[in-house]
């Protein structure tokens, strides 16, 4: 297949990410930037991410020829085999574009199998032969993989992705709602000899009523803007007071004795089954249990205690997805700001800081209120309270920087980056620790 017009210079823009690969480095190239973006169950809860490069790169060389998609798969599965990928997934899937010829790449036995969706994309101009194809697939899934088929209109390898894949991605704003219901009708209908049934994952979904309409026509996983939108935002409901989470944060930083904090706490039944069910949590590793208000404020001490009553201002009782999404993105959000301060040298205190700066800084959407009106009934430090509200201050080029890592824009990361003394590389590597600690400390909060 001759190479598409501009493939030549697209082949010397992916030169460091060639070299990268042909050097075995693990880590991804100057310039690239691991993204993720949720996937959603049928329960409204994060199944998983799909991950890729930079989406400059991802647009760029998803539909080149098999040459050099073969180094952008290389260099995406080395990055994230750089890292903890088990600790990073928990129960969680890896949703990872890749060619067909993925098969031969050596470093795929550094990722978890069982985690892994191996999402297979071909480039539309190009012709694959289905008995290839089923020989990919097979190899795969014999190694403990996962294999997904992106959808096309090619009857051929479509028989096969419905007979073999695990699942199938489709993508939702190229057919109407009578079409979506059809395809997936159709699809489990599909003869699957000994196999489990086929899953389906509607991608692209724009707003909340492209994802009910996706939800009826019976896709398992959803994918898209919808999931961080926002859209028609009302303040969900609580199992807790936060007025009473407020009071008793203010009275920490007015340093108030922990017998004091104690009664306030006794007073609140459910603030309390809470605390004690994270101190006793297997992450704090404590040999003994703590039964005793008293005795678990001792070992949190103020610090951990503002934390974990901040935390509980994202609490909410009968969460959607919105919520859940809102919720591990602060987590993430805060978690990166801190540890990026640390990675900067700033002190510990001030890095603790930075973590309020991120999680409070989308307490506006989970309350409905605005965050003036948030700020003036908890208190905060003036330094945190320049960067929320009046975007200024030493914090405030950490919060640009976690901001532009969610939006997966490299050219504000390093700007950032640079602004606070990092290097794009760390940045990404604190953004993935960052995602692997949210997802293991979010229940203990709740």
């Amino acid at each position: 297949m001759r190479p598409k017009s501009g493939s030549l210079d697209r082949l010397d823009e992916v030169a460091p990410l060639k070299q990268a690969a042909q050097d075995g480095d693990d880590r991804p190239a100057q310039g690239s930037f691991v993204c993720r973006e949720a996937v959603l169950s049928r329960h409204e809860r994060i199944a998983g991410y799909e991950f890729s490069l930079e989406r400059r790169l991802h647009s760029r060389f998803m539909d080149e020829r098999d040459t050099v998609r073969r180094i952008y798969d290389d260099l995406l599965i080395g990055s994230l085999a750089s890292f903890e990928v088990d600790r990073l997934l928990g129960h969680r899937l890896a949703f990872i574009d890749v060619s067909p010829s993925i098969l031969l790449n050596p470093r795929l036995a550094r990722l978890p199998a069982k985690n892994t969706v191996l999402m297979l994309v071909v480039p539309p101009a190009v012709q694959i032969d289905p008995v290839q194809l089923r020989v990919q697939i097979d190899g795969l899934q014999e190694r403990g993989f996962q294999v997904g088929w992106r959808w096309q209109l090619d009857p051929a390898t479509t028989a096969v992705a419905l007979e073999a894949c695990d699942f199938v991605q489709v993508l939702t704003s190229a057919f109407d709602g009578l079409q979506l219901s059809d395809f997936t009708a159709q699809g489990r209908s599909h003869p699957r000899t000994g196999r489990e049934p086929l899953k389906f994952i509607a991608s692209d979904i724009a707003t909340a009523d492209d994802f009910q309409l996706c939800y009826r026509a019976g896709f398992d996983y959803f994918q898209g803007p919808f999931v961080t939108s926002r859209e028609n935002w009302h303040p969900p409901k609580s199992d807790i007071d936060r007025a009473k989470v407020i009071l008793i944060l203010n009275r920490l930083r007015s340093g108030a004795q922990t017998s004091e904090l104690a009664k306030a706490l006794r007073c609140d039944p459910v603030l309390t089954y809470k605390m004690l069910r994270y101190i006793n949590s297997p992450a704090m590793g404590l040999r003994k249990q703590i039964t005793e208000i008293e005795q678990a404020l001792v070992l949190l001490g103020q610090d951990k205690l503002y934390r974990w009553l901040s935390l509980l201002l994202y609490d909410v009782k009968g969460a959607g997805y919105a919520e859940h999404a809102l919720f591990e993105q602060a987590l993430v959000r805060a978690r990166l700001m801190e540890q990026l301060a640390l990675r900067s040298g700033l002190a510990s205190p001030l890095a603790d800081q930075l973590f309020l700066t991120g999680l409070f800084s989308l307490l506006d959407k989970m309350l409905g209120l605005p965050t003036e009106q948030i700020l003036a009934k908890v208190a905060v430090t003036n330094t945190v309270r320049d960067a929320l509200l009046h975007a200024r201050g030493p914090f405030f080029p950490y919060l640009q920087l976690g901001v532009a890592c969610e939006a997966g824009a490299p050219e504000e990361i390093a700007g950032f980056a640079a602004r606070c003394g990092l290097e794009p590389g760390g940045v990404n590597h604190e953004l993935i620790c960052a995602l692997t600690w949210a997802n293991e400390i979010g229940e203990l909060s709740r």
